[in-house]
């Protein structure tokens, strides 16, 4: 059980170790479980910021909240985005990530992918995201 107090959960989805991922959710720690402390960010955010594809589908196939906001208004896409894991931000966009989302930066995912310099990859999330709409 201390396990799930230190974060563990989170740090394995950071560190994109997706057989302890698999481990601890198979032994009941909930797929949202959230730090207390200032900063609520959820493993999906945490594997997001990583670019960890596999570690996001997993915690997704075990209900893990897409659009999850933490304290400052961070969700897994504008972690995607900001950290540049364009992958991951595609991923999320294929997944109903929200990108209109304002982070405490004032920037949504929208803003963040503008910054991604290959012009083939903004074009694809945003097909993903228009034809969801």
């Amino acid at each position: 059980m201390s396990f799930w107090n230190d974060g563990g959960l989170n740090q394995l989805a950071r560190a994109g170790d997706l057989a302890g991922v698999r481990r601890l959710l198979d032994s009941g720690v909930p797929v949202d479980f959230i730090e207390n402390g200032r900063f609520s960010d959820s493993p999906l955010m945490e594997a997001a910021r990583g670019g960890h594809l596999e570690v996001m589908q997993l915690l997704l196939d075990r209900g893990a909240n897409v659009n999850h906001a933490d304290n400052d208004c961070f969700t897994p896409v504008t972690a995607a985005g900001g950290s540049g894991q364009w992958k991951a931000l595609r991923f999320l966009a294929e997944n109903g990530g929200n990108f209109e989302y304002v982070d405490a930066t004032g920037n949504c995912g929208m803003d963040y992918l503008r910054l991604c310099r290959s012009k083939q990859m903004r074009r694809e999330i945003e097909d993903i995201i228009s034809r969801r709409d």
